[in-house]
């Protein structure tokens, strides 16, 4: 399935689309093993134009890892050759990644206090 979107999220990544990536949190909550193609799909969305397009991606990194399918390795390898290549701008992907850190951060924190005495 997630082969399919690449043409659509490439377009996005490299030239100004706009909300080609709608379908991709979808694709990462789908039952199943993340393959080769969803990580690279997630690895080019991560480098997406539109800021809205790039949070898409980010709530898709972040399905996968919760859902313990998110391979790091394979990601970064991914990321990578997409830097090297130029499909992937790095100001998008810091953007992305501080984005999915402050956004990881939130949910431990909001998790712990859950657990607290407080609520």
């Amino acid at each position: 399935m997630a082969a399919w979107r690449f043409p659509e999220v490439t377009a996005c990544a490299i030239h100004e689309a706009r909300g080609g990536l709608a379908a991709l949190p979808g694709l990462a909550a789908v039952g199943g093993p993340a393959g080769p193609a969803l990580h690279l799909v997630v690895a080019t969305s991560l480098g997406a134009h539109h800021p809205e397009d790039r949070l898409r991606a980010v709530d898709a990194l972040l399905t996968l890892g919760a859902r313990e399918e998110l391979d790091a390795g394979r990601l970064g390898g991914d990321l990578s050759e997409l830097l090297n290549l130029g499909t992937v701008k790095p100001n998008r992907l810091a953007d992305s990644l501080r984005t999915a850190a402050a956004s990881a951060v939130a949910c431990l924190a909001a998790a712990r206090l859950s657990e607290s005495r407080w609520f």
